[in-house]
């Protein structure tokens, strides 16, 4: 159900974060959902039993409210930087010689 989410962020964090630190970009944004995802079943949880199970709705509405708000303030920086040097190039091909 979620799995279109998670996607586009490994997306994201593929084309926005150096391949240096890529690993350790995708071990956060795990573990941001994983927390994300504990807190939000803990908060529906206790939200359904003391006011009715209707009421545990409220906490997807809520993250989505925040995930739409911080994309909107935070989206200048999801663009990607573009390349600013040339790591390599092509080697330029000499005229053949023939070998007796």
């Amino acid at each position: 159900m979620h799995r279109p989410a998670l996607i586009t962020g490994y997306t994201i964090v593929e084309t926005l974060i150096p391949a240096s630190a890529r690993t350790e970009a995708f071990t956060w944004l795990t573990g941001a959902v994983a927390l994300g995802q504990a807190a939000a079943v803990t908060v529906a949880g206790r939200l359904a039993d003391a006011h009715g199970a209707s009421t545990g709705f409220l906490v997807p509405m809520a993250g989505t409210v925040l995930a739409l708000t911080t994309l909107v303030l935070l989206r200048s920086r999801l663009k990607p930087r573009e390349a600013s040097r040339v790591a390599a190039r092509g080697i330029g091909h000499r005229v053949p010689v023939a070998v007796d």
